[in-house]
C-alpha cells in the first residue's frame, strides 16, 4: 500500500536515471515539494518514510513502521505522530539538491547527528515545545538506510557512478527507453464512480372528492 513516503517515490532513483522532463523525474520532484511544503511542518525538518521510531517493544527494541504524507497516500489517513527520517532527505539529493542540503543542515543544527552519522529518525512534537529540545530522537542506525545514504552521496559526488554501472548492464540498457516516458500534455479525467441520478419526478397531486373536504 502506498502511504505517500519519499522512499516509495525516490528509492529506485538510486540505481535508475531520472531524466529531466520525464514522468519519473516529475513525480519525484512533486513528491519532494509536497513533503517540503506541508503546512504542519513549516520551519521544521521534513522528509517522511518508513523508519524505526521511539516506541519500544518488551525487549527494548525500537519499533518500525511505514510513515508518509497523507496527501500523497492512496488511502487517506490521519498522522498520529510526525516521524522525520534523515535518509529520506538523502534520497532527494539527485533531484532537489539545494533543498535537500538545506534540510540536512536544519537537522544537524537540531543535533540529529551522532558518532556514525545522522540518526535513524526523530519525532517532532508539533503541539508542544518547538526546537531540538522537544525532538524525540531515535538514536540508532539501520544498515539498510545507511546504505541508501551512502549510495545517494556517492551518486552526487561521482557524477552518478552507480547509474552508469547499472545502465551498463545489457538487460537494463535494452529497456532504458521506458525511463524516457514524458509527462502527458493533458491528463484525461475519467469519472469512474458516477453518482446516481436522485432527482425523482414529483408525484401527481391527489384531488379529493368534494364530499371529503372538511369545512
Amino acid at each position: 500500500m502506498c502511504v505517500g513516503s519519499l522512499f516509495e517515490y525516490l528509492m529506485p532513483n538510486l540505481w535508475m536515471r531520472a531524466y529531466p522532463n520525464t514522468l519519473l523525474h516529475a513525480s519525484g520532484r512533486a513528491a519532494i515539494n509536497f513533503h517540503a511544503n506541508m503546512e504542519f511542518l513549516k520551519d521544521q525538518p521534513w522528509g517522511i518514510s518508513e523508519a524505526a521510531f521511539g516506541a519500544r517493544d518488551p525487549n527494548g527494541l525500537f519499533q518500525y513502521e511505514g510513515f508518509g504524507a497523507p496527501g500523497l497516500a492512496l488511502r487517506r489517513y490521519t498522522m498520529q505522530r510526525w516521524i522525520i527520517s534523515s535518509y529520506s532527505t538523502f534520497l532527494c539529493l539527485g533531484i532537489e539538491t539545494q533543498a535537500a542540503l538545506k534540510n540536512l543542515y536544519r537537522m544537524k543544527d537540531r543535533n540529529w547527528v551522532g558518532r556514525y552519522g545522522f540518526y535513524e529518525s526523530a519525532e517532532i512534537d508539533l503541539n508542544g515545545q518547538a526546537g531540538s529540545a522537544a525532538d524525540r530522537i531515535t538514536r540508532c542506525w539501520m544498515a539498510h538506510h545507511q546504505g541508501m545514504i551512502l549510495l545517494a552521496i556517492s551518486n552526487l559526488l561521482t557524477s552518478s557512478a552507480m547509474h552508469q554501472r547499472f545502465h551498463a548492464v545489457p538487460m537494463i540498457a535494452a529497456t532504458e527507453r521506458l525511463l524516457h516516458e514524458k509527462m502527458p500534455a493533458e491528463v484525461p479525467v475519467e469519472e469512474t464512480f458516477a453518482m446516481p441520478n436522485l432527482d425523482l419526478a414529483p408525484t401527481a397531486p391527489v384531488e379529493l372528492a368534494p364530499d371529503s373536504l372538511v369545512s
